[in-house]
């Protein structure tokens, strides 16, 4: 069943755009949508996926590389953004779009 992702965690536009740019354009598995939002010094990030595991996988493996090759590792006693993970009712995609 396909998840809803939503997170919000401390990056600048730019911080994140960075990370966006090590992870290329290929659409991981799983990934049905994204969005990010600004939201002045921090991000926030609402994903569908088709399922909780293809979300972890692309935490704990591409993206999580990419944060921190970016920003470094996690600084000691910080603790990670928690995502909010919903399971989805109803799903309905009329038209692609590309910002």
């Amino acid at each position: 069943m396909a998840v809803l992702i939503t997170m919000e965690f401390e990056a600048s536009l730019d911080e994140y755009d960075k990370v966006n740019e090590k992870l290329g354009t290929d659409r991981p598995p799983g990934l049905i949508a994204h969005t990010g939002v600004n939201l002045e010094g921090k991000m926030k990030v609402v994903d569908i996926w088709d399922s909780a595991d293809d979300f972890q996988s692309f935490m704990n493996g591409p993206l999580g590389a990419a944060v921190t090759e970016v920003l470094g590792p996690p600084q000691e006693g910080a603790a990670p953004p928690q995502p909010q993970v919903e399971q989805i009712h109803d799903l309905e995609v009329w038209e692609l779009h590309t910002l």
